[in-house]
């Protein structure tokens, strides 16, 4: 049996793994972990996209969100996913019709399409958060001075995000049969 365990402490973010025999370890050094059969799929996706606790909250979901997609790819990884992001001073449940929406956005930001800031900041207010981290607006310039320029210099919050399976079926994506 293995869990996981997330929380925010002032303002940082933690966390833990919980391993059989009831053996314990901290994660906040690398800032992400996952568990299960996934497990190698989610890690080496974020160690790909350089992931780091100074991701801005929406790019941070949208990578927990590719870690997961490619996760399926492994046997006994199922089809559900839950998605809650735990910030200081607000916690982020998205409701199931709201996740199955996050694959329209993850293509978008996949392809620096700016919309998928747009896109994702009404999401995250349908679920009852406020998706203004204080960066927004720089993230949104990030994204169009981007599109111009070929890269991004996005301004960075640390977040807690805790993906748990959820398939993708998108042409091109990573995707596991039924």
């Amino acid at each position: 049996m293995q869990i996981l365990v997330a929380g925010v402490s002032g303002h940082s973010a933690h966390i833990y793994g919980v391993f059989d025999p009831g053996a314990s370890k901290c994660f906040d050094s690398i800032n992400f972990t996952a568990i299960g059969s996934g497990y190698p799929h989610a890690v080496n996706t974020l160690i790909a996209r350089g992931f780091h606790n100074g991701f801005s909250v929406q790019d941070a979901i949208m990578a927990a969100y590719e870690a997961k997609a490619r996760a399926e790819n492994a046997p006994g990884v199922g089809a559900t996913t839950d998605i809650t992001v735990l910030l200081p001073d607000q916690k982020i449940d998205f409701q199931r019709e709201s996740i199955s929406d996050l694959g329209k956005v993850y293509e978008r930001w996949n392809r620096s399409d700016q919309r998928w800031l747009n896109d994702l900041e009404q999401i995250i207010r349908r679920n009852g958060g406020s998706s203004d981290d204080g960066k927004a607006t720089k993230a949104r310039r990030a994204l169009q001075s981007r599109n111009r320029r070929g890269k991004a210099n996005l301004p960075n919050q640390g977040v807690g995000v805790s993906p748990s399976r959820r398939r993708r079926k998108e042409a091109g994506g990573p995707t596991n049969s039924e």
